[in-house]
């Protein structure tokens, strides 16, 4: 998958390099590169040895032993997700536009917030997840992923987003999500749908601005309070609604107009 990436990338903007790859070409095994770090004089943890064990920003993902059998990960495979605290605490983010912007109140950096995300909400045991999936290539990996702070983010900014956004835009949003992540996935960073989905995102955020606290408990998350002055949640049409003078009569006419479509439909199959 990454050696895809890597050189998909390149190809498609410089199709006449020669891309040289000395670790592809020398073909080491990992039972080597743990052998020659030991010669360096690196220490290499006893979880690498039973494990492949990739991190970033992001993460952690963690591959190999049991978990390429299907089977419930050791502890041992935990890193980040460590369950440390048994109570309960609150944190604020802020976003602008569809960025974190603040965490508790702080202005921070997206990369300083997920950092500190990732060691709060970790510390509570939430963030580790089982995926399986297709690689490039055709075979199916079984992996596992530590993410606390960017799952955390997601649900949080999901739920600004159920307030901000409409019904169409919601639902087309999981559309474009959906395929912008498996173009990215499938190495095709510069197909030109990657960089459409890219301005239909920066647009459909402008309104996703505000603030949500979430409750971290042993193992999970909870959004407790959500506040934008961009909300569509208006209590005087709310309160409106529920007083209106509409009559039975009505209430009937607008489902029939509302059912025309289906009552035509089911009576052509007929």
């Amino acid at each position: 998958n990454d050696q895809v990436r890597f050189d998909s990338a390149l190809l498609s903007l410089k199709p006449d390099i020669k891309i040289i790859c000395p670790i592809k070409a020398l073909n080491i095994t990992r039972d080597e590169e743990i052998e020659y770090l030991k010669e360096k004089g690196i220490e290499v943890p006893s979880s690498s040895k039973k494990y492949s064990i990739n991190e970033n920003v992001f993460g952690i993902t963690v591959s190999g032993s049991e978990i390429d059998k299907n089977l419930e990960p050791s502890k041992e495979a935990y890193t980040l997700t460590k369950q440390k605290n048994i109570g309960q605490e609150y944190i604020t983010i802020e976003f602008d536009q569809g960025l974190p912007i603040k965490l508790n109140s702080q202005p921070k950096d997206g990369l300083e917030i997920l950092k500190e995300l990732n060691k709060l909400i970790g510390a509570y045991g939430f963030g580790a997840k089982i995926y399986t999936g297709d690689c490039i290539i055709g075979i199916k990996g079984h992996i596992m992923f530590e993410a606390p702070g960017l799952l955390a983010l997601i649900k949080a900014h999901q739920k600004l987003e159920q307030i901000t956004l409409t019904k169409k835009q919601l639902a087309f949003n999981s559309l474009a999500s959906q395929t912008w992540s498996d173009l990215v996935y499938s190495a095709l960073y510069y197909e030109p749908l990657t960089k459409d989905l890219e301005e239909y995102a920066d647009s459909v955020q402008e309104k996703v601005t505000g603030k949500v606290k979430i409750k971290l408990i042993p193992n999970n998350i909870e959004i407790v309070e959500l506040q934008s002055n961009n909300s569509l949640i208006k209590d005087k049409i709310a309160t409106y609604a529920q007083k209106a003078n509409w009559n039975a009569e009505q209430a009937d006419g607008f489902i029939k107009l509302y059912t025309l479509q289906e009552v035509i439909a089911n009576a052509a199959s007929k």
